[in-house]
């Protein structure tokens, strides 16, 4: 079986977060949670497993929140054990997470229901409108940088975006976060060649396989270049899930 994995539809954000700290302004965003019945996605540490619960009620006063029973049941007695978890919350396009710990467990009518404290701060995070696409080892995407120290760098990528892209080198990275590098190309499988101005978003390694990833934005492209990139994104996250459902 070709080991090529399934497009991977995944959110950019715009950032990597923004940290509210306001209790007034969390007790809000909060509130939106509740109102709207939004599952809330908990993980609990060391465990792989994700749990479900709901927002029963907010007291920003008294600094708790009520947390409705963990799904599925054995959650409740591995937070019993921890006493302690992170919330994942996904409402009209943002995404919001705090870690909190638990002051009491309570039930009613043989519902367990959970006072945790009510979080000091919340990362808020804005999703982009459109997807991230995996590459698959099946379909070969050549990029390439030649920054203005001349020094050629080969690679492929790993995924793309209309915005940006991640991608795999076997030589030293030279550049950090931040750094603009405008001599880059990708060269489409139709032929196409995009060259673009990239800005360095992070960067990681894997030193067992002496490979470097880079992930990166996309600056100043034109509507020409844009519309290329989004023909092919389109075109690539078609083809994969043809592939997917052929295995």
């Amino acid at each position: 079986m070709d080991p090529t994995p399934a497009p991977e539809k995944q959110f950019d954000y715009q950032s990597e977060g923004e940290q509210v700290t306001d209790p007034l302004q969390i007790a809000a965003l909060l509130k939106k949670v509740k109102d709207s019945c939004t599952l809330i996605q908990v993980n609990l540490p060391g465990q792989a497993t994700e749990y479900n619960s709901a927002l029963l009620d907010i007291n920003q006063k008294q600094g708790f929140l009520l947390l409705d029973e963990l799904t599925p049941p054995d959650g409740h007695q591995s937070l019993r054990e921890q006493g302690r978890l992170t919330a994942i919350i996904r409402l009209h396009g943002v995404d919001l997470r705090f870690t909190t710990k638990v002051q009491e467990i309570d039930g009613e009518a043989g519902i367990a229901f959970y006072r945790v404290e009510f979080p000091q701060q919340l990362r808020y995070y804005q999703r982009r409108s459109f997807y991230r696409v995996k590459i698959g080892t099946g379909l070969m995407v050549p990029f390439s940088i030649t920054p203005q120290t001349n020094k050629h760098l080969d690679g492929r990528l790993d995924d793309i975006s209309v915005t940006g892209i991640r991608a795999e080198l076997k030589q030293q990275l030279f550049f950090g976060k931040g750094d603009l590098l405008p001599g880059c190309a990708i060269q489409l499988p139709n032929g196409e060649k995009v060259s673009c101005e990239i800005e360095v978003r992070h960067i990681s390694q894997d030193d067992l396989h002496r490979i470097f990833y880079l992930g990166a934005r996309f600056v100043n492209l034109d509507r020409s270049k844009l519309n290329t990139l989004k023909r092919f994104v389109a075109e690539a996250e078609r083809a994969l899930l043809r592939r997917k459902h052929t295995e």
